[in-house]
């Protein structure tokens, strides 16, 4: 359990953020609060002269599916003030995105950060699983029509994904007997000239 005066922030693009569930089981009730950056709804990070300063929507998560959070209210947070700090950005990894990572690399050392900035920089989810092939479906990445025709031709159906979206975006099941495989490759790959998943 968290101690009576933690104050954890969940730096997230949506709302209420993925990590919602990981706070609820982390906040105790006599907790002071919890706190979401959420860098499309009015939140964000600021630097001033070198501090750090996160200006959050401050939320008391709740473990109720219809309602998972109540807002508190809105408040600025010097850095030196968290302790805490959960990282969930779902992508795409732009310049936002990128962006706010350096800056979460600016918090200063006593704060805990699940998930560091410079982690989220080096690894991509869905590169990083292809380390593990045991434990993942047969995967092809590639921004080449001619192997995601022979992967379909192997396979008779499999799921063609982009590698950079999240939460369903972009996902076509695509089988052998498909006419339009090569309209639907070209589309998220921008004509090959970015990566895509396919399994």
């Amino acid at each position: 359990p968290m101690p009576d005066s933690t104050r954890a922030c969940s730096v997230s693009r949506t709302w209420p953020g993925a990590g919602i569930g990981l706070l609820v089981a982390a906040t105790v009730e006599d907790c002071t609060f919890t706190s979401n950056i959420c860098a499309n709804n009015g939140g964000g990070i600021s630097v001033e002269n070198g501090r750090l300063t996160l200006h959050v929507t401050a939320v008391r998560p709740r473990d109720d599916r219809d309602e998972p959070f109540r807002v508190v209210g809105k408040t600025t947070f010097a850095a030196d003030e968290i302790d805490a700090v959960f990282v969930r950005t779902d992508p795409p990894f732009d310049e936002r995105y990128l962006m706010d990572t350096w800056l979460l690399d600016l918090l200063p050392p006593h704060v805990f950060v699940m998930n560091r900035p410079s982690g989220i920089r080096s690894c991509n989810e869905k590169i990083w699983a292809n380390r593990f092939p045991e434990l993942c479906p047969e995967t092809l990445l590639t921004a080449d029509w001619t192997a995601l025709d022979a992967f379909v031709g192997k396979h008779g159906q499999v799921i063609l994904k982009p590698s950079d979206l999240f939460g369903g975006q972009g996902i076509f099941l695509l089988a052998r007997e498909d006419s339009n495989r090569q309209v639907a490759f070209d589309l998220l790959s921008q004509g090959g000239r970015r990566h895509v998943v396919a399994q």
